[in-house]
């Protein structure tokens, strides 16, 4: 790593330079060795020695009380880099140091196919509905709240950071006014604290409801591809049993299995019994008609409205089995993610976004919100939520007025009567112009008369 310090107008200069003169950087070995800028100097950073001035630096290091104000000035006096995070990650001091200590994790291959379980179900659920399903495309699954967070724990964020980078991601979609999901960001963040606790062995500081009961469920599952005789998830009610039982000792056929799903679904599908817990047992359940993959989906289907995060257990725990394979998980799509999900990243390099969302939170939270920077897509927002973790958004944002007239809360019933009542007042409107056009045609047809008369009798 190589480091060379400048004042704001230096960097000014450096950036429109090309001369290519020497910068004079210096060979850093460790963060303790980072030089101390004073509150008006940057640090620019290279993860290898820059020759000159062509070396554009990965990272630009910006003193903790200083960062939006950089970020400003940024914007007033070089406005021709914007957004600047597309060609420089932009890093307060602090974080700089805690990056140095990040060591990447490298996910067992139990863990890899439960965040991609999670990256499909969320992306499935966000194009289905109660009758079909949209297979997902790429891009969803790269925008999805659970590829943001599998890409954090890749980059060996702790559990904290992992939730703030969730926060952020529910951020970025309100500031970019992107439509309302469904499942929401809270329903999803119970699966991925179980998911934690599974894998670290460790539990969230939250004390979710039901995280316990889940958590022992999900470690039988991942140990034993099932859950165990015995475990009971409280407040489950009374039913056909959790495992499936045929009254002997062979093992369950297919139809049997689909049939003990149909009939839990009856029973848990009922309003009293909605909850997790209730999801996640109609999940696993469903899960088990077919292990370690994602066959069954259209069985869940019916059950969204009432269990709008039934899909994200079902992948999780269709990843938990110790049959499932990332082809079995969405076939050649599952494959592409999973690459894209954990792939290895070093923050000193370059971005590959848009925009990062502290830059993005800055110019749409203006008086004047700047929507006209360039994009690698016309169509998709590639945002930074932190080094190496990135979201796809749709982009630009859709105007405030359509999105209130099509909004969730506008029902079809009252859309319909609209148009009728609309088309109602058009035909009124032709009806009228027809008789309009009758009687101008009589008096044309009269005029047309009159003047033949004349004509007539001048003649005489």
């Amino acid at each position: 790593m190589w480091t060379s310090v400048l004042t704001r107008r230096q960097f000014a200069e450096f950036i429109r330079s090309d001369s290519g003169q020497s910068l004079g950087a210096m060979e850093t070995r460790g963060p303790e060795l980072l030089p101390s800028a004073d509150p008006e100097s940057i640090v620019l950073v290279w993860a290898r020695r820059p020759a000159t001035s062509d070396d554009f630096p990965g990272v630009l290091l910006v003193p903790n009380e200083r960062y939006r104000d950089f970020l400003a000035w940024v914007l007033s006096y070089l406005p021709d880099l914007r957004p600047i995070t597309s060609l420089i990650r932009i890093v307060k001091t602090g974080e700089g140091e805690r990056f140095f200590h990040l060591q990447s994790t490298r996910l067992a291959r139990k863990w890899q196919n439960a965040c991609l379980g999670l990256i499909l179900g969320e992306s499935s659920s966000y194009g289905a509905s109660s009758a079909t399903i949209r297979p997902p495309s790429l891009a969803a699954c790269l925008g999805t709240y659970s590829f943001a967070l599998t890409r954090s724990w890749v980059q060996g964020a702790t559990r904290t950071e992992i939730e703030e980078i969730g926060r952020r991601w529910t951020l970025a979609r309100l500031v970019t006014r992107q439509p309302a999901l469904s499942p929401a960001p809270e329903l999803l963040f119970l699966p991925w604290t179980v998911l934690l606790n599974v894998a670290t062995g460790s539990s969230s500081t939250k004390q979710l409801a039901h995280e316990d009961a889940l958590t022992r469920a999900c470690e039988e599952v991942a140990e034993r591809g099932q859950i165990i005789a015995g475990t009971v998830l409280p407040g489950s009610p009374q039913g056909p049993p959790l495992l499936f039982s045929t009254g002997d000792s062979r093992a369950p056929t297919r139809e049997e299995r689909v049939v003990a799903f149909e009939s839990a679904a009856a029973i848990l599908s009922l309003s009293e019994y909605r909850n997790p817990l209730a999801a996640f047992e109609l999940a696993y359940r469903a899960s088990l008609i077919s292990p370690g993959s994602l066959e069954h989906v259209g069985l869940l289907l019916p059950l969204l409205p009432a269990f709008p995060e039934i899909l994200v257990w079902y992948g999780f725990l269709a990843g938990l089995m110790a049959k499932a394979q990332p082809l079995s998980l969405g076939g050649g799509l599952g494959m592409r993610v999973l690459r894209d999900a954990v792939r290895q990243e070093d923050w000193l390099e370059r971005p590959t976004c848009d925009i990062a969302f502290s830059e993005l939170e800055m110019v749409l939270k203006a008086d004047n919100p700047q929507t006209d920077f360039r994009i690698g897509s016309q169509s998709q927002l590639n945002v930074e939520l932190a080094p190496g973790v990135n979201t796809v958004l749709r982009w630009p944002p859709k105007s405030e007025s359509p999105g209130e007239l099509f909004s969730a809360r506008v029902s079809i019933d009252d859309v319909r009567k609209m148009m009728g009542e609309l088309n109602a007042r058009f035909h009124d409107l032709d009806r009228t112009r027809s008789k309009l056009v009758e009687l101008l045609n009589l008096e044309n047809t009269h005029r047309e008369g009159s003047r033949r008369s004349q004509q007539s009798r001048k003649k005489r």
